[in-house]
């Protein structure tokens, strides 16, 4: 048999598409006995997908091949590069067309330990463990090497190279290291050393039975060129969340290109941030930065122009829905014109009210090492608890849960007035947040004392804010509850935070803000408690950076008539029914609350609500919980 006309013994599909999936294997004939049945091969599974849809101009094409043989392959892919190799035989020192690294390649003895075989022209035979051809690159903390950065040939192009393509090729004796995951950045040759991010691979093949893998990543632009007038291209390999065991192989880097004809103007700052969100009616604000420009422009969805947008800070305000899409900068000069990368805007509808309570979410993400959010913080100098200790802190530590070193700050951050910056490079430094949540080694809750005012505050706007280096600890979840002036050391449950950003990779911050649909969050508010223990986020705990709350002083206490509310309890087969008289004022609303331990401070969780008649009478009733201990009941009327 042939596959139209091929007899030979290899087969090369070019141009692949997607019809060309399928399994392949090769059929022999003995040609001296036509009679012997033929021989075959065992089939090679192939799977082409529809190719990756281009972001920020950016095509990330991953491949793979596995084989049952583990002690001599060598992929079929080609090595070479169409454009010129701009880093091949880099050797390692200082200067054109040498490269600069961190950490140990050889990862205790299982690869290469010498970087220079990622740059010799060859994709080596994979091994068994040890082996020569690769290195061990990943994170730090597991004892890889985790950066390289090459310096181009520039002694041969004066303004520096036009980036056309990057390929890497990695692979592992089994499965547990063939994950590719890696930041690409660059400098320029009008700043070599301001490095900025290109964007980040994150390749990880199914690999179902465990066979030996050869990947590749290949990063191609969509049009044009990746970078211009390029000097140096750094591979952070030590990433958060680490890949697949701390670090993987890899055998071969490839970086194509061509000398640059004259400087455009040089990205100093990437956008920022990366990703943003928010409801209709709120605000957005992205920055960027170049220099030796002649004029600079915000670019909408790639090609329409944002009127009026010629700084280097884009403010997008009163949102609406069709300020959704894709946001860059682009500078230009007399030898031409270099874009940021894109900010993808997404602005949702305002949530629909729950219990009263409009809760709108803003996010942001970047994949910088150190963020600081580009939320306004005029305001943050106006709120109620700024610079205010919380009166009550509970429990553990704030700073190390667990005993993890996340140096994170003391409660004093959720309140001084700024978003704070992350930062989880090599240093760690993450003093601009603090940990709450239900581990029993975290910060558990924060109470704070409103004080000021002898009537207390009607509350108007509470907003909470957090985030971290990875979406291990970027959940906001908390119940919020408050007291009053009547009855300051009982917490009344006000509403329920949880809420989960979607984020693959890099820092995620999220922004909660909490208000009334209508009149006031709450009234006469004595004090307000924080408790990130219920309903519980996930790792434990989570980075908060700041809490606020916006109101004004309470009028006098309105008494109510001399009549109380009388509550009877009555067991009816599986339910508890309330039944209560005398409320007030008629027609009012109430809710119906419960706890379990009446120990200050005391939370109040809220079971149901209702409305008085024209008597002031009402019934309701909840399922009995028969694993609730103790329960202790009350009534809230407005």
């Amino acid at each position: 048999m042939t596959n139209n006309g091929l007899v030979i013994s290899t087969l090369t599909l070019n141009n692949l598409r997607p019809t060309d999936s399928g399994s392949y294997q090769l059929m022999a004939v003995n040609t001296t006995n036509i009679d012997a049945a033929p021989s075959y091969t065992s089939f090679s599974q192939l799977v082409v997908d529809g190719g990756p849809a281009p972001v920020n101009n950016m095509i990330l094409d991953y491949a793979g091949q596995t084989f049952h043989d583990s002690t001599n392959y060598v992929p079929s892919w080609p090595a070479d590069s169409s454009d010129l190799n701009l880093i091949a035989g880099s050797t390692n020192g200082s200067g054109p067309g040498t490269f600069t690294y961190s950490g140990d390649f050889s990862a205790g003895g299982a690869c290469n330990a010498d970087p220079t075989v990622l740059t010799d022209g060859l994709i080596g035979t994979l091994t068994s463990v040890p082996t020569s051809a690769y290195c061990a690159c990943g994170r730090q903390d597991y004892g890889a090497g985790y950066m390289l950065t090459y310096t181009l040939k520039t002694n041969a192009a004066t303004y520096g190279f036009d980036l056309t393509n990057i390929t890497v090729f990695g692979g592992w004796p089994n499965s547990g290291r063939i994950e590719q995951k890696y930041q690409l950045l660059y400098s320029t040759v009008e700043a070599p050393t301001n490095f900025v991010p290109l964007t980040i691979a994150d390749y990880l093949p199914a690999d179902p039975d465990g066979s030996a893998m050869i990947t590749r990543t290949m990063l191609i632009p969509a049009s044009g060129v990746l970078a211009r007038n390029v000097a140096c291209v750094s591979f952070d390999f030590g990433t958060s969340p680490p890949p697949l065991n701390g670090w993987e192989g890899y055998d071969e880097i490839l970086v194509g290109g061509t000398p640059s004809t004259g400087l455009v103007p040089p990205l100093i700052n990437d956008v920022s941030p990366n990703t943003a969100s928010d409801v209709v009616g709120g605000q957005i604000i992205l920055t960027a930065s170049f220099a030796n420009y002649s004029g600079l422009q915000w670019v909408f969805n790639g090609t329409n122009n944002v009127a009026g947008a010629t700084t280097s800070t884009l403010t997008l305000n009163n949102l609406t829905l069709n300020n959704s899409g894709a946001y860059s900068l682009v500078a230009s000069n007399a030898s031409g014109g270099s874009s940021s990368s894109a900010c993808v805007v997404t602005v949702q509808p305002v949530p629909a009210p729950v219990s009263n309570i409009v809760a709108s979410v803003a996010t942001q993400t970047s994949l910088e090492e150190s963020f600081m959010p580009t939320w306004a913080t005029n305001e943050l100098g106006g709120n109620l608890l700024y610079q205010g200790q919380p009166s009550t802190a509970c429990c553990g530590s704030f700073q190390f849960p667990d005993g993890n070193n996340e140096n994170a700050g003391t409660p004093a951050v959720l309140t001084d007035g700024s978003f704070g910056t992350i930062n989880f490079g090599l240093t760690g430094d993450n003093y601009d947040e603090t940990c709450i949540g239900q581990d029993a080694e975290a910060g558990n809750y924060v109470i704070y004392t409103l004080a000021g005012s002898t009537n207390g505050y009607d509350l108007t706007s509470i907003m909470s804010a957090g985030g971290w280096s990875n979406n291990g600890r970027d959940q906001e979840e908390y119940t919020l509850s408050y007291s009053t002036v009547a009855d300051p050391t009982n917490f009344i449950e006000l509403t329920v935070v949880n809420y989960n950003t979607v984020n693959p990779v890099g820092i995620s911050v999220t922004r909660v803000t909490l208000t009334p649909a209508t009149g006031i969050l709450a009234g006469n508010v004595a004090a307000l408690m924080f408790d990130m223990r219920s309903p519980g986020g996930k790792n434990g705990y989570e980075g908060y950076s700041e809490l606020a709350a916006y109101g004004s002083a309470s009028g006098p206490l309105e008494m109510a008539p001399s009549v109380s509310c009388s509550l009877q309890i009555t067991p009816s087969g599986n339910l508890l029914v309330f039944t209560g008289t005398n409320g007030y004022p008629l027609g009012s609303s109430y809710t119906l609350l419960s706890t379990t331990n009446l120990s200050a401070p005391i939370t109040w969780t809220t079971n149901t609500t209702g409305v008085l008649d024209g008597t002031g009478s009402f019934s309701n009733a909840i399922p009995i919980n028969s694993l609730q201990n103790d329960g202790f009941f009350r009534v809230r009327i407005p």
